[in-house]
């Protein structure tokens, strides 16, 4: 059988009508009817049956017309029962690909019973199979909404050639003044699902599109009525009403979209619903009601009321109050969608513009920018004729995209900044004034809000501030969003900007500034409140909905610092109370750059100085800048020291420690942590009290004094306890649990961790659950979990790398080369050891300088050059004796100790093997991996050289750390061999 190329489809007219008439007695009827097309379908493929109607598919257009010739002949002559009559059918022929015969569909939905129609295409295929057919060139018609023209002829056989037919069932038979889009539409996918199913339904009688100007509502009308053409009988109407000012000029542009005579004398309102009265089912579409909503009831209401087969759509910034009226609140394009329409947009401005590498990032952030407002997004595509993208972003911030005329440049509400210029003038005074205030804030803000930074009352017959809000609300100047505080309302950019700026050219920079200054007030009191309380997730979320109006704060009273005196202050408490928000969850970059823009602003008060440069310098060590750190820390204990406050001196001095702990100075950071300890204890500040252990605790654990550390962690812990505190819970835990992993306890680290996941979740810190997924991940490393520790330990490398916090990042990159080292992946393991290195130089900090050249040892040795590698673990475990870092001092040792027994200086290997033994057993820490590799090593020393007494003694000690550990049935297959080594050494000695 040759390749499919025709296909033909078929259903009854009217079945619906005779299975309600007949019953169970049509189904007999319609197995006939079955019959007859299969027969008539003969050399046919049958493709799909369902209910009533077949699709086939045939070889050849010829064909699929001699099979619609037969079938209609055929059902003709079969002699139906009188009750039903002949089962009429109808049937269309398309050429198409073999498939779901879509278009053969359509072109049989649009034939009457009894009749046959063929594409143009069919048409000219179908050679001789038209021998003898009576054959109609009916002309070219729109199968669907937005579709090509497509030519159908009528063709019967013979015995039904005198058959007459009404015009084709398709749109261009409808009646419509909905006029066809030069450009395509783009998105609404939903919408328009929605609408396409609302408004035929019983609810969907009068609909009211609602939205700020340049939103789309009426393209999304236009689109949505050509599509809704097939279900309305008496059609879709589309009237404009810009021009319209009262109920009579309603009613005149709605009867000259319809087509209905208005006799002079009449009421104009009245002729359109008594022509509506008489009308088949139509679709009748009121653009831009806005200005006319007090005449809404004496037209709209009117004709709804008295037709109630027609269905009214109306766009319009606010609802028209009639009874039965169902809003659709039209909100901005999603990204994909105003993505789309920008490029198709461009495209047209300028052929061949298309998405690249190049330009992609800056398509991106204007669609964003443009908050996917479809009218501003085709304004800014229209200027791509004449601007690259990198360009356009710097135009925005000129406001661009609110100028010029609208791309077909049919009314004055086409450009962004005449759609907003007409509904600013439709307010009233006090709804101006509303108005102009809201726009202070930034990202939103709710109704409590409201009422306490605008104030009308200097207006008279202002409502009350939330009443405004609602009444801007139903003007679509302002969208609302639901949050677990409530609803929060909204502007988007371009509304605001606009409103800011006509507030300013009305009322003055002096007007502004007060608004200014309320909103600042608001938030500081809001903000003192919140920072009372211990910080939860209902602290941190509110803080979080609220960021762009802090930051909006900050950004103007910076700006205002240089011309009044108390505005550097006013930007400084917002930025330290934003500072433990910033410092938990981020973005890190706002956090440091804010602070860095106050240096030099606050010499008026070294109290408010202090604080700031003691947040600068932890949010510089977080960032790996450690000579810049160290300069902070040293202003802030100046200011700490003319401000005179014990608290702000304590402040200063433990930040200063970090400092100094960072730079290798052990002993002077232990010396000045105690003496602010003192001080905090004094001034009763118990918070400041637990931070100030929980240093000194990790500075003792450095020193290997885990006995000391473990209780000052415990105290740091019972204090945070008694706060109530998650945050400083969760840290403490998060610390003590590092330290029971550094003395050999992996379950009790664990259960740290587990009681600091689950505080630190509820409060939502992204950073902090990251930093306690990489410490978890040492502990899995240490229990043999490989490929367990990897995946938390990347967790934490993505945070921490997103965050430019490189020094944590360096630590967990070396977590993660330790892995990819035990996993015999040792490439990796040189790479990401090559990347911590980078980042502990460019950061100058000692400690992590150190780290990383012990990760550089670990490389050498693995490459095979253990004399380069000897030399390195030598030097770095000397430099860590030097700064105290026990730890560090014994691992290097013990490395070095394995390099020689490779080198085969077996005595060289026991000295230093038994050194870093003898380290980690007065610090109490023999219980780890680390520490038995060591001693396993140490033993095959002191085999080597005959010493039989010993060798014993080390395997004794080894096997003890072993046994603890589990090492012998563990997951770690190096460490469960050299275990059993062990013990079948001692059962023979």
């Amino acid at each position: 059988m040759p390749a499919l190329s025709a296909v033909a489809h078929t259903d009854i007219q009217g079945s619906t009508r005779l299975w309600e008439k007949l019953g169970p007695a049509f189904a007999p009827l319609l197995a006939e009817h079955n019959r007859i097309l299969r027969e008539a379908a003969a050399g046919g493929r049958e493709l799909a049956t369902e209910g009533d109607s077949f699709t086939f598919a045939f070889g050849s257009a010829s064909d699929a017309v001699r099979f619609a010739l037969r079938a209609q002949e055929a059902m003709h002559a079969h002699g139906w029962p009188a009750e039903c009559g002949e089962l009429m059918v109808r049937i269309g022929v398309h050429l198409e690909e073999p498939g779901p015969g879509a278009r053969a569909r359509l072109v049989a939905g649009a034939a009457h019973g009894g009749q046959v129609l063929v594409t143009a295409a069919a048409r000219a295929e179908a050679g001789d199979a038209l021998a003898g057919a009576s054959v109609a060139d009916l002309g070219e018609h729109r199968l669907a909404a937005h579709d090509r023209p497509e030519r159908l002829f009528q063709v019967l056989p013979p015995s039904v050639s005198s058959r007459t037919f009404p015009p084709p069932r398709t749109l261009s038979s409808r009646p419509t003044n909905v006029p066809d889009e030069v450009n395509s539409f783009v998105g609404r996918a939903r919408e328009l699902e929605e609408l396409s199913s609302l408004i035929p339904s019983p609810a969907g009688r009068l609909v009211t599109l609602t939205g700020p100007g340049g939103i789309g509502k009426s393209r999304l009308a236009r689109e949505l009525a050509a599509r809704l053409l097939p279900s309305f009988e008496g059609g879709c109407w589309f009237a404009d009403l810009l021009e319209a000012r009262s109920a009579a000029d309603v009613s005149r542009a709605a009867a000259l979209a319809l087509g209905v005579p208005l006799p002079a004398g009449d009421d104009p309102a009245s002729a359109v619903a008594d022509a509506l009265e008489f009308r088949k089912p139509l679709l009748l579409v009121l653009d831009g009601f806005e200005a006319l909503v007090d005449h809404a009831a004496a037209t709209v209401g009117l004709w709804v009321r008295r037709a109630r087969h027609v269905r009214v759509l109306v766009t319009s910034i606010t609802l028209l109050g009639l009874s039965g009226e169902r809003e659709f609140a039209l909100g901005p394009l999603p990204p994909q969608d105003a993505s789309r329409l920008f490029l198709d947009r461009a495209a047209r401005a300028k052929p061949g513009f298309g998405l690249t590498a190049e330009n992609s990032g800056a398509v991106s952030r204007i669609c964003a920018d443009l908050e996917g407002i479809p009218l501003a997004l085709e304004l800014a595509a229209a200027r791509m004729a004449e601007l690259a993208p990198a360009d356009m972003l710097r135009e925005l911030d000129n406001q661009v995209h609110l100028r010029g005329p609208s791309p077909a440049g049919r009314s004055p509400r086409q450009s962004l900044a005449g759609a907003l210029e007409w509904s600013y003038g439709l307010l009233t005074a006090w709804q101006r004034s509303a108005f102009h205030q809201a726009c202070a804030f930034r990202g939103g803000f709710f109704l409590e809000s409201a009422e306490e930074v605008i104030d009308l009352a200097s207006e008279p017959d202002a409502p009350l501030a939330i009443d405004a809000v609602q009444a801007l609300r139903d003007r679509s100047l302002l969208r609302t969003t639901d949050t677990r505080f409530g609803t929060r309302f909204s502007f988007f950019r371009a509304i605001r900007e606009f409103g800011e700026r006509r507030f300013r050219e009305v009322a003055g920079d002096g007007a502004w500034r007060a608004v200014e200054d309320r909103h600042a007030r608001h938030f500081l009191e809001q903000g003192k409140r919140l920072l009372a309380i211990p910080p939860t997730g209902e602290v941190m979320d509110r803080f979080e909905l609220e960021l762009d109006n802090w930051f909006a704060i900050h950004d103007r009273f910076l700006a205002r610092a240089g011309t009044e005196r108390s505005a550097a202050m006013t930007a400084a408490q917002v930025c330290l109370a934003l500072d433990m928000f910033l410092a938990l969850r981020g973005p890190m970059d706002q956090r440091l750059a804010r602070l860095e823009a106050l240096r030099g602003k606050l010499s008026a008060d070294a109290g408010i100085e202090a604080e700031v440069e003691v947040a600068l310098a932890e949010a510089f060590l977080g960032a790996g800048r450690l000579s810049d750190a160290a300069a902070a820390a040293a202003r802030a204990q100046a200011a700490a020291e003319r401000s005179g406050a014990p608290r702000t001196v304590a402040r200063a001095m433990l930040a200063a420690a970090k400092l100094e702990t960072s730079g290798g100075d052990l002993a002077a950071g232990v010396a000045r942590v105690a003496e602010a300890r003192a001080l905090l204890r004094e001034a009763g500040d118990t918070m400041g009290e637990s931070r100030a252990l929980d240093l000194s605790s990790q500075m003792e654990r450095s020193r290997g004094r885990y006995a000391e550390a473990k209780l000052m962690m415990e105290e740091s812990l019972a204090l945070a306890r008694s706060l109530r505190d998650d945050v400083a819970v969760a840290r403490a835990l998060s610390n003590l649990g590092t330290l029971l992993y550094t003395m050999g306890d992996c379950r009790g680290a664990f259960a740290a961790f587990d009681e600091a996941e689950a505080r630190m979740g509820v409060v939502g810190s992204r950073l902090n659950l990251a930093k306690l997924q990489g410490m978890r991940a040492s502990v899995h490393l240490e229990l043999g979990e490989l490929d367990r520790a990897a995946d938390l330990v990347q967790q934490a490398i993505d945070v921490h790398r997103e965050m430019g916090l490189k020094p944590s990042l360096g630590v967990h990159l070396t977590t993660l080369g330790r892995i990819r080292r035990a996993q015999r992946r040792h490439e990796e393991a040189a790479a990401i050891y090559e990347e911590t290195a980078r980042l502990a130089r460019e950061s100058g900090d000692p400690s992590a300088i150190l780290l990383a050249d012990g990760n550089i040892a670990t490389i050498r040795y693995d490459a095979g050059d253990r004399e380069a590698a000897l030399a390195l673990f030598r030097s770095t475990a000397e430099e860590a004796r030097r700064m105290g870092l026990v730890n560090s001092h014994a691992l290097n040792l013990g490395n070095a100790g394995m390099a020689l027994i490779d080198l085969g200086r077996h005595a060289e290997a026991r000295e230093a093997l038994r050194q870093a033994v003898d380290v980690w057993r007065r610090a109490g820490t023999l219980r780890t991996l680390r520490a038995f590799n060591v001693m396993h090593a140490l033993f095959v020393a002191e085999n080597s050289l005959g010493d039989a007494a010993a060798a014993r003694a080390a395997a004794r000690e080894a096997a003890a750390v072993a046994g603890t550990l589990g090492l012998e049935g563990g997951k770690d297959l190096t460490a469960a061999r050299q275990a059993r080594e062990l013990r079948d050494y001692l059962a023979r000695a």
